[in-house]
């Protein structure tokens, strides 16, 4: 399997990290989209509605990028490829896995091999057992989209549904509300996790997240405020936990044998 490494031409300090965990694989750097060159808002506000218009450039950088990973991907002949962002963490046993051929044969359209900054997740009925970790079904929020194995259906699919974006990337991909039922896979425990939630201190100022929020809101027309507070409304309630709780469970009764599991990283 190829691993398409997503890094920005100026973070050389994160390209000097992870390359010596790649270099007996194989892989291919993908030069980010800068999101400074581009329009759009700079942070995003805390609680604010998705919308096309309120994508910060940011958000449209990193969806960007990965639409060159999977464009490039579609151009050769694997069957399935790993995407990673150039922040991770990986696991010592990253490159045992990617190479196994459960993962390479295309079965799976899309596998979350990273612990974002969710504890425990909701999970469906286990659909394989693969030494000592398990790929369940993800019922309930886990954003991130700094790793994961992902067809050729769904990187087709992922390059239609995002021309015109009006979410971010990690909920277009992960989102429960955004995907079919059990169309999303969750590898546990994880496989990679970004620096910047691991709880230790960063190697270089480099590795903080450029996606940034505020408390300012800007100045909207009626209509975008009466789309934003709708939006916003039916998100912020979806990730009450009460609510989130209960559709995750309601998810689960539907599909069987659902549990609550600690993601994990090793």
């Amino acid at each position: 399997m190829r691993t398409y490494l997503i890094n920005l031409d100026r973070h050389t300090e994160r390209l000097a990290l992870i390359l010596p965990r790649l270099a007996e694989l194989e892989h291919e750097r993908i030069a980010a989209v800068d999101g400074t060159f581009l329009s759009g808002p700079m942070v995003r506000e805390h609680g604010s509605a998705f919308l096309a218009e309120t994508l910060t450039r940011f958000e449209r950088a990193c969806l960007e990028s990965h639409r060159v990973a999977w464009t490039n991907f579609l151009r050769g002949g694997d069957e399935t490829c790993c995407v990673l962002e150039d922040d991770v963490e990986l696991s010592g046993y990253f490159a045992e896995f990617i190479n196994r051929p459960e993962f390479n044969s295309g079965a799976y359209e899309l596998i979350k091999i990273e612990r974002a900054s969710k504890d425990s997740i909701i999970c469906g009925a286990r659909i394989l057992a693969v030494d000592d970790r398990e790929l369940r079904p993800l019922l309930s929020p886990h954003l991130g989209s700094a790793g994961y194995f992902i067809n050729r259906a769904r990187a087709a699919r992922l390059l239609d549904q995002t021309t015109s974006p009006s979410h971010p990337i990690d909920w277009i991909m992960f989102h429960p509300t955004l995907n079919p039922p059990n169309s999303v896979l969750q590898l546990l425990p994880a496989l990679c996790q970004q620096r910047s939630i691991a709880g230790e201190k960063l190697p270089h100022p480099s590795f903080a997240s450029s996606i940034q929020y505020k408390s300012k809101k800007p100045k909207k027309t009626f209509s975008m405020r009466v789309q934003r507070e709708l939006t916003g409304t039916w998100q912020r309630l979806s990730r009450w936990p009460p609510i989130s709780r209960s559709i995750g469970l309601l998810l689960s009764a539907i599909n069987g044998d659902g549990w609550r599991s600690p993601v994990g990283f090793r």
